[in-house]
């Protein structure tokens, strides 16, 4: 069934065309201040994911180890995203999630192929990504904040094409990820999002939604 929900990018309020139950009928417009909330929430998870993720990935790639850069990109990033909600506000959860995944358990919902391919289309369309897109979602009584991801030149060290990548990366891969779908990008392309789902009662209320640094 074909319904119309109101998303956010950026700061535009945008009308888009999902074909989705999970997202409510046409909506009223979302009151600038919980706006403003979802994404200075979003944006702080979001920053503080890629730190703690950037930060093991450098360390490893300082010790000129490309078995360990792997492990640190692919096996430890999921434990890492599991425990950032630690440092977030309560009921609030993150998740990195792709078309082209390599973790199984990164394989995007319903409504997060949809932001996907919102994403895509608008870069198709227009060139370029929008900062973020945040989906009401009614089932869940939340809000999704998405922030797009495009590779950089770390990011081809694990996800290039399968040819340019190291024998103990392909060796890596083989061992651990046998189904990835997570190789071929190219400096600058779309990679995928993380999602931070957001208790509406948490952007409703007065206060909160402070970050831990």
């Amino acid at each position: 069934m074909r319904r119309m929900v109101i998303v956010f990018v950026g700061s535009v309020l945008l009308p888009v065309l999902f074909f989705s139950v999970g997202l409510g009928g046409e909506q009223e417009s979302m009151p600038p201040e919980h706006r403003q909330k979802v994404i200075r929430i979003g944006e702080s998870a979001t920053s503080r994911l890629m730190q703690i993720l950037s930060a093991h990935l450098q360390e490893a790639l300082a010790e000129s180890d490309l078995e360990e850069a792997f492990e640190a990109c692919a096996v430890l990033a999921q434990p890492l995203t599991a425990e950032t909600p630690d440092l977030l506000p309560a009921g609030v959860s993150i998740k990195r999630t792709s078309f082209k995944f390599r973790n199984p358990e990164n394989r995007p919902d319903r409504l997060e192929i949809e932001a996907l391919r919102f994403f895509e289309q608008t870069l198709a369309d227009q060139g370029s990504l929008p900062k973020n897109l945040i989906q009401q979602v009614e089932t869940d009584t939340a809000y999704r904040f998405y922030r797009p991801l495009r590779v950089g030149e770390l990011c081809l060290k694990c996800h290039a094409a399968r040819e340019h990548l190291a024998p103990e990366v392909l060796r890596s891969l083989e061992e651990n990820y046998p189904h990835d779908r997570a190789v071929g990008f190219a400096l600058g392309d779309f990679r995928g999002v993380i999602r931070v789902s957001i208790p509406k009662h948490l952007v409703e209320a007065d206060g909160g939604g402070e970050i831990r640094p």
